[in-house]
């Protein structure tokens, strides 16, 4: 049996963050939560006089424990409808995928920047390039199915820490957790939980 390369960083393994550049997400640049802003800002006045007018939701309908019968509940969903088209039609403001992170110092104070990887994901960046149909008189129809161009593999981990507050007279604490791109951490040789491997 081959012995693990150590200097690859697996979960319960300590790092110390160099970079403090948080994952917040990885993908287009509209997001879903952006189109129902839009969708709602442009029709949601329209979309809640149409449910009013055609009288589905009264009074007599009304359940506040399931959101049966609330119009607002219902404008929602009409929305969220609507945004998955926005957002195909609007090509979700562009054909890039890539991460999007958020810079903050104040994680790199708690616990001299040293956390615990907890859970370890992967994701793709790169072009879409739409998939395709190809006509060639000799073979017939052929099909390029949609792919990511210049496409790159990041590895991306999650940290816990101890994040300490007062309730009263009492210093308490929970655990919390963020998200990292591994190329801004680096892992910590020799640390409590290396000594497993």
């Amino acid at each position: 049996m081959s012995k693990k390369d150590p200097r690859i960083i697996r979960v319960d393994d300590e790092v110390r963050i160099i970079r403090p550049e948080f994952f917040v997400r990885c993908g287009y640049s509209m997001t879903f939560e952006q189109a129902c802003k839009e969708v709602m800002k442009k029709h949601g006045e329209s979309i809640r006089e149409f449910i009013e007018s055609i009288g589905i939701i009264t009074l007599e309908n009304l359940d506040y424990y399931s959101n049966v019968g609330n119009v607002g509940y219902t404008q929602d969903k009409i929305v969220a409808a609507f945004a998955y088209d926005h957002l195909r039609n609007k090509g979700f403001d562009g054909k890039e995928r890539k991460i999007y992170t958020i810079y903050n110092e104040n994680y790199v104070r708690k616990n001299n920047g040293v956390f615990k990887v907890t859970k370890i994901k992967y994701v793709k960046t790169g072009v879409y390039r739409p998939g395709n149909y190809v006509n060639d008189y000799y073979e017939g129809y052929d099909y390029s199915p949609a792919y990511l161009s210049n496409e790159k593999t990041h590895k991306i981990l999650q940290l816990e820490y101890d994040w300490p507050f007062v309730i009263g007279n009492d210093e308490t604490g929970c655990i919390a957790t963020g998200w990292i791109e591994a190329k801004n951490v680096e892992k910590i040789m020799g640390g409590e939980y290396d000594k497993n491997e």
